[in-house]
């Protein structure tokens, strides 16, 4: 076992509790959250026992029957952040030894391959990240021969990008250290269980990406 994986968890722990203690304590310093941790020992807050913690702490919010919809609320954050940062703490070392950034970068590229030429703004957009940061990314990759960026037939001030054939070849490549990885983020669910869980997480993603779209 690498001897960094533990501290890994900790620092996982560390975030995920500042989350929480911010959340709850907007105005906190580093002080509060040490009594927060001493206190309310937030690393046995999941499940339950979260949603009552948060729910106690949310009666001034309004209507009492608003109360477990706001303790819903914050914990499927906490979990979903959570679930997150498991993914970015696996995949670190496997991408790190491929050359591949973070697990940003492969969600880039992996949309330039499924978008099919997509320019800037619509990578922007789908990926939900700053036009900046996916610009300052493409450049990265355009160094590294994965992409290449053509101007739009109809309109010159767009750039088109689209996978170089080494692009190609190294995605498939991170699909295959991906599927190397242990443990899957899915963990233990079985395929019934993985499929009701994929169901709800799209059904929420499109209400989500609706609801943005709306307001565009």
């Amino acid at each position: 076992m690498n001897n960094t994986e533990p501290l890994y968890d900790e620092v996982i722990e560390l975030i995920t509790n500042w989350k929480i203690f911010k959340r709850l304590h907007p105005k906190g310093g580093v002080r509060q959250f040490g009594i927060f941790l001493s206190q309310e020992k937030p690393e046995s807050k999941w499940g339950q026992e979260t949603k009552d913690f948060i729910a106690n702490r949310s009666k001034n919010v309004g209507e009492p029957t608003m109360v477990p919809n706001v303790a819903n609320r914050a914990l499927a954050g906490s979990l979903i952040g959570r679930l997150t940062l498991f993914a970015r703490n696996y995949t670190k070392v496997p991408f790190q030894k491929i050359g591949l950034g973070s697990m940003d970068e492969f969600k880039v590229l992996s949309l330039i391959d499924r978008m099919k030429n997509p320019n800037k703004s619509m990578l922007s957009q789908t990926s939900l990240m700053e036009f900046t940061t996916i610009n300052d990314m493409l450049k990265r990759m355009e160094k590294r021969g994965w992409i290449v960026l053509t101007k739009d037939e109809k309109d010159k001030r767009l750039s088109r990008v689209m996978l170089t054939e080494n692009g190609k070849t190294f995605v498939k490549e991170v699909y295959g250290v991906m599927a190397d990885i242990k443990p899957g983020l899915l963990g233990d669910l079985s395929t019934e269980e993985q499929a009701q869980l994929l169901a709800l997480l799209t059904r929420l993603n499109n209400f989500h990406t609706d609801y943005l779209n709306r307001g565009k």
